[in-house]
C-alpha cells in the first residue's frame, strides 16, 4: 500500500514540476521573444534621424571606417553619416533603400570599398542580421522564423543583447578609455600582432575566396542607387602601414581587380585614400581606423575632394 502511495505522490510531484519547468519555459519565451522584439530588433538611431531630416545631397555608406561622418557633416550639414560598424552589403542594400524612400534630394553616395566588405564575414547572420533585424526583417536570409526565438542561430545572439539593455550592460565602458588613441606609441611586435588579431577576426587568409553574396549585393546596391539618378563613388579608407604591408597578397589582388571591375563596368569614380597617412600613423587609434584628429584631418581632405572633383558644388548648392 506505501509503495501505491509514494508512486502516486511521485507522480504528482514530477506532474508538478514538468508543468512548472514547462510553465516556466513558456513566460520565459514571451518575454524574451517580446523584449527582442521590442528593445533590440528595433530602428537603428540612425535610421531615425534621417527620417526626422531628409534633405541631404550626400550620405556614406560603410562600417565603422566611416567614423569621421559627423565631422563632415560640421564641415557641411547636408552630408549625412549612415555608416556603422558590420554595415556590409546586405545591409547597405536595405541602407539605399531606406536612403531612396526617406531622402528624395540625394544626389551622390559614398559606399565604403575596403577589403573586409568582400569576405565570409561579411555574411556571417550572427553578426549582421542580429544588428540590423529592423532593416533586414524584408529581405530573404534563409532566416525568416515567425519567432526569433526559435532561430538557433541569431536568438542566442539576441538574446544576450537583450538581457544586457535589461540589466543595463549596454552602455557600461569598462576601465579608463583614451580618448584619442595613437597607434604609433605602441611598438612593432605589438602592432603586428593587433593586425593579425585582427586579420584573424575577419577570417582572412590567402586563398580565401570571396563571398558572392556580398559580391552580389554590392552591385545591387550601385544599381540601385544609380536607377535612382545617384551618382556612386567608391571609397577606400586610410590603413596603417603594418594593416597594408600584411595585406595577403591574393587577397589583395582579388579585391584591387573586383573594386577596378565595378569602377569600369558602372563608370564609377574610385577615391583612394589607404595611403594618405603613410608617414602620419599617429593618426590612427588602432589597426584599421583613425583617431580623432586622424577622423578630423581626413574629413576636410574628403570633404574638399567631393567639392573639387564632382559637381557636388557646383550642381546642388
Amino acid at each position: 500500500m506505501n509503495f501505491y502511495i509514494s508512486t502516486f505522490n511521485n507522480k504528482k510531484f514530477l506532474s508538478i514540476a514538468f508543468i512548472t519547468t514547462l510553465f516556466l519555459i513558456v513566460i520565459q519565451f514571451i518575454a524574451l521573444e517580446y523584449y527582442t522584439r521590442e528593445k533590440v530588433a528595433v530602428m537603428d538611431e540612425q535610421t531615425k534621424s534621417l527620417i526626422s531630416k531628409h534633405n541631404y545631397k550626400l550620405a556614406l555608406l560603410g562600417t565603422s571606417h566611416t567614423g569621421y561622418g559627423a565631422e563632415m557633416n560640421k564641415i557641411d550639414n547636408e552630408m549625412f553619416d549612415y555608416g556603422e560598424a558590420y554595415t556590409y552589403p546586405i545591409v547597405m542594400y536595405q541602407k539605399t533603400k531606406m536612403l531612396i524612400e526617406l531622402n528624395p534630394k540625394l544626389k551622390y553616395l559614398l559606399i565604403e570599398a575596403d577589403y573586409h566588405q568582400f569576405y565570409e564575414f561579411s555574411y556571417e547572420t550572427d553578426t549582421i542580421y542580429a544588428k540590423y533585424a529592423f532593416l533586414l526583417k524584408d529581405i530573404e536570409t534563409g532566416n525568416e522564423n515567425i519567432f526569433y526565438s526559435l532561430n538557433r542561430e541569431l536568438a542566442p545572439t539576441l538574446h544576450r543583447r537583450a538581457i544586457k539593455t535589461i540589466l543595463g550592460f549596454d552602455n557600461v565602458v569598462i576601465g579608463v578609455q583614451n580618448k584619442n588613441p595613437d597607434w604609433s606609441k605602441l611598438t612593432q611586435f605589438q602592432r603586428d600582432k593587433k593586425v593579425v588579431s585582427k586579420y584573424n577576426f575577419f577570417k582572412f587568409f590567402n586563398n580565401k575566396k570571396m563571398n558572392k553574396y556580398s559580391v552580389d549585393y554590392y552591385q545591387k546596391t550601385i544599381e540601385l542607387a544609380q536607377k535612382n539618378n545617384i551618382e556612386v563613388i567608391l571609397i577606400r579608407h586610410p590603413l596603417t602601414n603594418e594593416y597594408l604591408n600584411n595585406m595577403y597578397p591574393k587577397m589583395k589582388t582579388d579585391v584591387d581587380r573586383l573594386i577596378d571591375k565595378l569602377s569600369n563596368k558602372y563608370n564609377l569614380k574610385k577615391f583612394d585614400y589607404r595611403y594618405i597617412f603613410k608617414d602620419k600613423q599617429n593618426l590612427f587609434a588602432d589597426q584599421d581606423h583613425l583617431n580623432k584628429n586622424g577622423r578630423q584631418k581626413f574629413a576636410k581632405i574628403l570633404t574638399n575632394d567631393i567639392i573639387t572633383k564632382t559637381k557636388y558644388h557646383y550642381k546642388y548648392k
